[in-house]
């Protein structure tokens, strides 16, 4: 009978050398050879809800959707155990969101998010993109509707990891209301063509968050052509934030990829987190 899963469809040598398949001690070419369970087990965490990917990509790559599935796959796998507390919407508040932009003034701002997260009862998974993904963040609900925010840490940089962090928490505020719906995103700050409605009022919950519209308005709109280093630092820490998502914005709003290409925080986020460093090839 025709295979359900054929692993030729995913990219499989790195499913299996990322440790998707921990119960399976055998090596590649067995993998392949019974890749049908193994994709099957890897899957049981949907109980058979395959959810509808909400994807908004800006390349015109082609993008794998079995990678896609089966990434959402391993990071669901990868908090089924966790005990946190109950998750309650009415937590989700200004106040939450000011304290997490606010670790971002502290070096250790990305490694400090996931227990911040945890209290309210959501779930933060950092784990690498598979080829084909151009993948991000995401953000989904658990089969038993407790959202997960999962990154990637694809750009390893500062000023992306808060925007996405905050893209994401924008789907969980504003969208995600059952688990029939996964928001993948590819937020590079170059695009613009954001693709669906939803994906605009993501950027701008993201936006909002990192630094009020009342403050930009007044402090920062009116100096954006001419916008020194200096003012980015005073500016940063007047508001307890890092001089990194600053940087990122100006460049956002004046198209100017080439400034202040040493104040994003180039290389400041992998390093913070171990399962990062997963065994890859």
């Amino acid at each position: 009978s025709e295979a359900v899963y054929r692993w030729q469809d995913f990219p499989f040598r790195e499913i299996f050398n990322q440790g998707y398949f921990p119960a399976f001690n055998g090596s590649l070419a067995e993998a392949k050879e019974y890749s049908e369970e193994l994709i099957t087990a890897l899957f049981d965490v949907f109980k058979g809800q395959m959810p509808q990917a909400v994807y908004c990509k800006h390349s015109d790559r082609p993008m794998n959707e079995k990678a896609l599935l089966a990434w959402q796959a391993r990071v669901l796998a990868s908090v089924k155990n966790e005990q946190l507390p109950p998750f309650d919407r009415s937590t989700l508040d200004d106040e939450l969101l000011q304290k997490l932009v606010h670790l971002s003034y502290y070096d250790s701002g990305p490694k400090l998010v996931k227990e911040h997260l945890n209290k309210k009862g959501i779930q933060f998974v950092i784990l690498h993109h598979l080829s084909r993904t151009y993948l991000d963040g995401a953000t989904f609900l658990t089969s038993s509707g407790r959202p997960v925010i999962a990154m990637t840490l694809r750009h390893d940089r500062l000023d992306n990891f808060w925007f996405t962090l905050m893209h994401e928490l924008g789907h969980i505020y504003l969208h995600l209301r059952d688990s029939s719906k996964a928001f993948f995103d590819e937020t590079i700050q170059d695009s613009q063509d954001a693709c669906y409605p939803q994906e605009q009022e993501a950027n701008e919950f993201a936006r909002n968050a990192l630094v009020t519209p009342a403050y930009w308005n007044k402090e920062i709109q009116p100096k954006l052509s001419y916008f020194s280093k200096t003012e980015i630092f005073y500016h940063a820490d007047e508001l307890e934030i890092a001089p990194a998502i600053l940087a990122g914005l100006v460049r956002w709003e004046t198209k100017n990829f080439q400034k202040y290409g040493d104040l994003i925080g180039h290389k400041q986020v992998r390093e913070q987190f171990a399962e990062y460093q997963v065994r890859r090839e």
